[in-house]
């Protein structure tokens, strides 16, 4: 009973919703777009759906972004190319999602150049194990990246530090050992001057605080 009511009671909304769009007193050329992706709203919901359990974020959010994604490929549809606009539509609302996850959901916001630059590094070693070839050093995968190489390790240490780790992440040690990773530790470790006076007064401050929340802060 569920299955067979549910399409039309879905399908008698949409209705009132295309019928409220056609009596409000803006462009043609808009209420058009706007009836164009009110027809096709169930694409934004099957993209969300297919990228819900491989990602994070909820399904009202990817659900949002799926739509906007939708507004901008009926924005850019050209149907006298032959294309069906599900197929123009889908690539641009999973985009949209994607793009969505990485500039607004990351804990720790990374340079999309410094992804992209990553990105390339890693395709092209693959390319290189795929074909037999030994892996190239930094110094050489940077210049055929055509990068410095200190830029190339600012996006490999960018890549590797996007998510953030538990305080009681286990350091592994030469001997197979592990070892609590004390995070004040790190910080003194982490390509600072020991000149660097905003880096010393933040140790200072990171020590002169209670130790929870000491903990809290540096979690955070």
């Amino acid at each position: 009973m569920t299955n067979t009511t549910q399409p039309a009671a879905i399908q008698r909304r949409l209705e009132r919703q295309r019928q409220h769009e056609r009596r409000r007193s803006i462009p043609k050329q808009i209420l058009q777009r706007n009836d164009t992706v009110l027809m096709h709203l169930g694409l934004a919901h099957l993209g969300a759906n297919r990228l819900l359990r491989n990602g994070s974020g909820e399904r009202d959010d990817l659900v949002q972004e799926g739509r906007y994604g939708l507004i901008r490929a009926v924005e850019r549809f050209e149907a006298s190319r032959g294309h069906r606009i599900s197929s123009y539509a889908m690539p641009r609302i999973t985009g949209q999602i994607r793009h969505y996850r990485r500039d607004r959901l990351q804990t720790m916001r990374i340079p999309w150049r410094l992804s992209d630059l990553h990105a390339r590094g890693m395709k092209a070693q693959e390319l290189r194990l795929h074909a037999g070839q030994p892996l190239l050093s930094n110094e050489d995968l940077a210049q055929q990246l055509g990068v410095s190489t200190d830029r190339w390790r600012e996006a490999c240490m960018a890549h590797r530090d996007r998510r953030i780790q538990s305080l009681h992440h286990q350091r592994s040690n030469s001997d197979g050992s592990s070892e609590p990773e004390a995070r004040i530790d790190g910080l003194q470790d982490h390509r600072c001057q020991p000149a660097d006076p905003q880096h010393e007064w933040l140790i200072q401050m990171l020590n002169s605080l209670e130790p929870n929340h000491c903990l809290w802060l540096c979690a955070f």
